[in-house]
């Protein structure tokens, strides 16, 4: 199995236009010979996967893998699989683990065959079993620091259905901006995007007062909702925040980065942004200073460091844009804050490495990688992932 994820692992950063490799694994998995005699046990194809680990069956069988059931308290005593082991195990070596989410995907008991979903005990069964599961993975683990003895590093709580973020110095996200596709093919552009699997798409909305220029209307981010998936990350530059910040909230934002030089009442700003069950965040002019969020770090999910001043495509990153960012991870580190960066601004494929090694997880794509006139998006979108894996790992040895 190693052997195997690996191959295909190396094969994929070799050609980033592949897609990504994952081992989906049942907890109640393992080797039986011919003679019945067990080989490898469940907890040793569990810790053997962890690398390459994207999708966990949560289920629990006898000990020869054949009966599939539950987690109720008779089934407990039947079967094979201690969940303690699995959530020890996921804890303990979550360093080996190449994603900060996984799927979960809950089996309860019964026949493959001949079981629909009018059988009466099914409720019953999903219940126990989501009821144990709780118990179990809300434990606190053999070894590990109680509540109160663990590092008081903050994390911004998930809005009811807000977008999960970048887990920062784990892994990089894009979010292709829609103010430099190609108005005129603006579907095809999006297909591409969603094929591309971007994480979110940034909507530059400006009022032509903060900013000298008016790309993108609130109708077209309007009608692009009910069209697409993917998440909205809204960057306001406008004089008039709360109303802009209703209207993302009506349209269906997912997150809204509010520029601390124009919001008069900036904590209020933040405080309805996510009122409205949309994740909040600041945004810094290139010659704002950092100490700007020192009373809002609690309000905000991640900070947006503007490495151009905004307001047009295409410009040259700003003197001390990459000392910036490092100087906002470091900030935010002494203040155990544990919130992701975005940078936009000339997110090229020769500045991402860089921008990534000094502290970047979300990256605005524009016109000189993700649309990048030598490539279409497809091609454009694996290359800045392979240019920001190497920032990563040079951020990574950094430490």
């Amino acid at each position: 199995i190693c052997y195997f994820a690996d191959t295909l692992d190396v094969y994929h950063r070799n050609t980033p236009e592949t897609a990504g490799v994952g081992v989906c694994l049942d907890t109640s998995h393992g080797y039986a010979d011919e003679d019945g005699i067990i080989r490898v046990k469940p907890e040793q194809m569990l810790e053997a996967s962890l690398p390459w680990l994207a999708e966990l069956h949560l289920k629990n069988t006898d000990d020869m893998y054949c009966s599939t059931f539950g987690f109720s308290e008779m089934e407990q005593v039947r079967g094979i699989v201690n969940l303690a082991d699995v959530r020890d195990a996921l804890r303990l070596h979550s360093e080996k683990l190449s994603r900060s989410h996984l799927v979960a995907y809950l089996e309860v008991a019964g026949p493959k065959l001949g079981r629909d979903y009018t059988d009466r005990r099914l409720e019953e069964e999903i219940e126990a079993s989501i009821l144990h599961l709780k118990s179990v993975f809300d434990a606190p683990v053999a070894g590990e620091p109680e509540e109160s003895e663990r590092p008081t590093t903050w994390r911004p709580a998930l809005c009811e259905g807000a977008s999960p973020l970048p887990e920062p110095g784990r892994e990089v996200f894009i979010a292709p901006s829609l103010m430099c596709a190609d108005q005129s093919r603006l579907e095809t552009e999006l297909r591409a995007l969603e094929m591309a699997g971007a994480e979110y798409l940034h909507l530059d909305i400006m009022d032509a007062h903060f900013t000298p220029n008016m790309p993108l209307g609130l109708e077209t981010a309007r009608q692009l909702r009910s069209v697409t998936h993917l998440p909205f990350d809204a960057h306001l530059m406008v004089d008039l925040n709360d109303f802009f910040i209703r209207q993302m909230g009506e349209l269906g934002a997912n997150l809204v980065s509010v520029h601390v030089e124009s919001c008069t009442h900036l904590d209020r700003a933040l405080a309805l942004i996510r009122a409205l069950g949309m994740r909040p965040g600041a945004a810094l002019n290139p010659a704002t200073p950092l100490q700007m969020l020192e009373h809002i770090l609690d309000r905000i999910d991640f900070v947006l460091v503007m490495t151009v001043n905004p307001g047009f495509a295409g410009q040259r990153i700003t003197p001390g844009s990459l000392k910036k960012i490092e100087a906002c991870r470091n900030y935010l580190r002494e203040r155990g804050v544990s919130i992701p960066i975005q940078v936009d601004g000339n997110v090229s494929f020769d500045n991402i490495p860089a921008m990534v090694a000094a502290g970047a997880d979300i990256l605005v794509g524009g016109t000189s990688s993700v649309y990048h006139p030598d490539a279409g998006i497809l091609e454009n979108m694996a290359r800045a992932r392979v240019v920001a894996a190497q920032g990563l790992g040079e951020r990574k040895s950094k430490g």
